[in-house]
């Protein structure tokens, strides 16, 4: 067999166009990594087909540190054992929004929850 690469790093992005979280593991799905890019911000003022706020639209969004409340719910699916045994290009289940639930450290050292209207208030201040 020849070696065609090596992993240095894995990283999962749990809001769309936050910064990213180093892990020492991933589980990876036909949808790929479990627990990536689950959470977004809508921009109602966004185009039609991508209604998320996004760092090419708000660069700033790129300094925020989202981070998963419980990390140990948000490293595999709520179905493992199960999935485990699925045929390729099945899905497994997704977890609860309580069980993925994130927060967000802000640039100015303060953490909000993801949901919080505070958090909103804070990126509109920016």
């Amino acid at each position: 067999m020849t070696l065609l690469g090596q992993v240095a790093s894995l990283w999962r992005y749990p809001v769309k166009s936050m910064a990213g979280q180093e892990c020492r593991e991933l589980y990876f799905g036909f949808a790929g990594a479990f627990g990536d890019r689950c959470w977004a911000l809508h921009d109602a003022a966004a185009r039609r087909g991508m209604p998320y706020l996004t760092a090419t639209a708000f660069e700033t969004l790129l300094c925020y540190q989202p981070s998963f409340r419980c990390p140990e719910r948000a490293a595999l699916p709520p179905n493992h054992a199960e999935a485990a045994s699925m045929a390729p290009g099945l899905t497994p289940a997704n977890a609860s929004a309580e069980e993925l639930a994130v927060d967000v450290l802000a640039p100015t050292g303060e953490r909000f929850a993801l949901e919080d209207p505070r958090f909103l208030q804070h990126l509109a201040a920016t």
